[in-house]
């Protein structure tokens, strides 16, 4: 499973990722391109008790250059799981990119979404459902006062610069 340094969280999650590999091997969700159910670990050998157990679940393109989607995450150690409901992850695309079509199909998502729910609910982990994607701060509102101030103080700075050339 892993070496000593691996702590019990860090074992169970691989171990998790390792079984949902197998129940998920011929799983595969078309769209754009066909993708398949990954489980992901924590990084490094420990997860601090657990305050870094969370894995992401995503569904991984089988095609070179194409995208992987993330449809949830599921923490061991708390033994709980979100999954995105298919309309949450058209919203949540919408949101981050602009654009509806997500890639997937309706109805392989649903399959998937069947397949991935028995399966942690039979490893006694208990599943929420996100119905809307969270809350995204508005980028362009975020960043634009910095750059604001960094161009004033560029400004001044080449002001600056100018004056003491003259002076010379």
């Amino acid at each position: 499973m892993g070496s000593q340094d691996h702590t019990e969280v860090t074992n169970a999650a691989t171990a998790l990722r390792d079984m949902y590999a197998l129940h998920c091997a011929e799983l595969l969700v078309p769209g754009d391109v066909q993708r398949r159910p990954a489980l992901s670990v924590p990084e490094g050998p420990t997860t601090h008790g657990g305050l870094l157990a969370r894995q992401h679940l995503t569904l991984e393109s089988t095609a070179p250059g194409a995208t992987s989607i993330t449809v949830g995450w599921v923490d061991v150690a708390a033994r709980r799981a979100a999954l995105r409901t298919f309309p949450c992850l058209i919203a949540a695309h919408h949101a981050r990119f602009g654009a509806d079509a997500v890639g997937v199909e309706g109805i392989g998502y649903e399959r998937f979404l069947h397949v991935t729910r028995t399966f942690l609910v039979d490893q006694g982990i208990a599943i929420e459902m996100e119905h809307r994607p969270p809350e995204l701060p508005p980028v362009a509102r975020r960043s634009s006062g910095h750059w604001r101030w960094a161009g004033i103080a560029v400004a001044i700075a080449v002001a600056i610069l100018v004056a003491w050339l003259m002076t010379r």
